[in-house]
């Protein structure tokens, strides 16, 4: 079941930062898409203290991490499992003068080269610093979604055209999911995807060509409907091949690629489809 919403880990001494975490805690869960509950408020866990709060950043989308004025070696093996996990890492330090010496030298030595970290004095500023944080990553988070997935949809349009060129070339090939087998065995999904579908799509053409009906530019569904309605192939084989046009749709138009094995799964059942066209 696919998540709803990101999870963010607040990291900190639960003593020094009992009420900004509190408060912060409830910021977050108002922030569209983002969700956060405290370690502490998590109930019973069979893990001693250290082993669950590794696991909570480990298990989280964002990691925000609060120092102060105490040093506390589980907030700091905390900060270390986000750095090693390459988390999205937001750091606040509370402005102090009496800094215990352990902390100091951490902040001085690891946390000043790692991260650019805000100085916060009370807990309004703390708060609407780390809400606007917050706020600026989601933005620059769906920013590089959106070019990712213009991205994804320019190449799998380049591949539909190579693929369609490629289908007419080897047309008289005993395997012409060659190319598409190759390219699941090297983990190009999205063109094994392109590549299947493609082959499907040609080979419905020309079956439908032959039967006098003008395809030209027609798109998978469309073919598949065709091809039903002049009984090329089945209602089962339909509901199956109807799977699969959504599935590319959505690779294309959306930049969700399927993972190998639901792409091998494709392959199988176009392999099945092409076996039976009048054509093969």
């Amino acid at each position: 079941m696919a998540r709803e919403k990101l999870d963010v880990f607040i990291s900190s001494d639960q003593k020094e930062f009992s009420k900004e975490r509190t408060n912060l805690a409830e910021a977050v869960c108002a922030i569209p898409f983002l969700t956060c509950t405290l370690l502490e408020n998590k109930g019973a866990d069979s893990a001693d203290i250290l082993e669950a709060s590794l696991k909570g950043v480990r298990d989280s989308d964002i990691y925000v991490g609060i120092f102060g004025r105490k040093y506390s070696q589980i907030t700091l093996r905390e900060y270390g499992e986000a750095v090693r996990n390459r988390k999205p890492c937001l750091i606040y330090l509370k402005k102090a003068r009496n800094r215990d010496v352990s902390l100091k030298e951490f902040v001085e030595q690891e946390l000043t080269g790692q991260f650019k970290y805000h100085e916060f004095r009370d807990l309004p500023s703390l708060t609407q610093q780390v809400e606007r944080d917050l706020n600026r990553f989601i933005f620059e988070t769906i920013e590089i979604g959106l070019a990712t997935r213009a991205q994804k949809k320019t190449e799998a349009e380049t591949l539909i055209h190579k693929g369609q060129v490629s289908s007419r070339l080897d047309a008289t090939l005993r395997n012409p999911l060659a190319k598409a087998n190759e390219a699941l065995q090297q983990g190009r999904t999205l063109e094994s995807l392109i590549y299947a579908t493609t082959v499907l799509e040609v080979a419905l053409r020309n079956v439908l060509k032959d039967k006098k009906k003008s395809m030209d530019g027609k798109s998978l569904g469309f073919l598949l409907k065709a091809a039903l309605d002049n009984k090329i192939i089945s209602v089962v084989e339909v509901t199956r091949l109807r799977e699969i046009s959504y599935l590319r749709n959505a690779a294309v138009h959306q930049g969700d690629i399927p993972s190998r094995d639901k792409v091998a799964w494709i392959i199988e059942n176009v392999q099945r489809v092409l076996e039976r066209l009048p054509c093969n």
